[in-house]
């Protein structure tokens, strides 16, 4: 038995034994902060009807994965579950300016007294913002930019599965235009390998390249490029990450 079985069971057996002190479910379909991990096939469809059985509300978390960040308007789309409740942010806005959105089914909504504060908020209805989310939108649909988002994801994801060529670079994955890949050190040690990650960060940020750490352990890398970025610019931002490992390679040989 797998371990995304395992989870689900114990998942099924606590709600089974305190299913009535549950509110909700909340997951993030691919996890963020832990740098980029696709669950594997079949583990949130399977989440969502266990949560069904029980009568218990799914929570989807698409705050970083929402908005064509992994090549469809939701990550939901792609694997086709229907959660209870959708979060949005950041790139709901195109990041010109601060939003987020709660998406809901009817039934939900209709549940909640508007007459009592649990939508009120000083920055609530700004008209500014939700233009620009209007206008986001309509660019990600005028533009196709699924298709571009698909096709440079690609492009993206063959040039950063080359950079395992070094040992300490593994694990590589992504979707859309959302990457991750774990640093493993030499000797193996979980301690080595988060400073081995700070290294290459700090290589890359002294040669122009943004790459951020994620993780529990912080071992992780993930890189969010630009949804429009170039086939050209994609083979510029390799050529001087491969030039920066290389540069990290002499540092640890030391």
């Amino acid at each position: 038995m797998t371990a995304s079985h395992n989870i689900l069971n114990e998942i099924e057996e606590y709600l089974q034994k305190n299913g009535d002190s549950v509110a909700a479910i909340l997951f993030e379909p691919i996890q963020g902060a832990a740098g980029f991990i696709i669950p594997p096939e079949g583990f949130l469809a399977s989440l969502v009807e266990i949560a069904k059985k029980y009568n218990i509300v799914t929570i989807c978390d698409e705050i970083q994965t929402g908005v064509c960040r992994t090549g469809s308007f939701y990550y939901i789309n792609q694997i086709k579950i229907n959660p209870d409740i959708i979060l949005l942010g950041k790139s709901l806005a195109g990041g010109y300016y601060p939003l987020s959105a709660v998406i809901a089914k009817r039934k939900l909504f209709e549940s909640v007294d508007f007459n009592k504060p649990g939508f009120d908020s000083t920055f609530a209805n700004n008209l500014l913002a939700l233009n620009i989310a209007n206008r986001v939108i309509d660019y990600i649909h005028e533009e196709n930019l699924y298709k571009k988002v698909a096709e440079t994801g690609e492009l993206f994801l063959s040039e950063l599965k080359k950079m395992e060529k070094f040992p300490f670079i593994q694990d590589v994955d992504g979707i859309g235009m959302a990457f991750s890949y774990r640093v493993q050190s030499l000797s193996g040690s979980p301690k080595e390998s988060v400073k081995l990650a700070k290294l290459i960060r700090k290589q890359c940020f002294s040669n122009h390249l943004i790459i951020q750490t994620a993780g529990v352990h912080g071992n992780y890398m993930k890189l969010a490029p630009s949804l429009l970025v170039t086939p050209q610019e994609i083979r510029n931002i390799f050529n001087k990450f491969n030039s920066t490992l290389e540069e990290v390679v002499d540092i640890i040989a030391d």
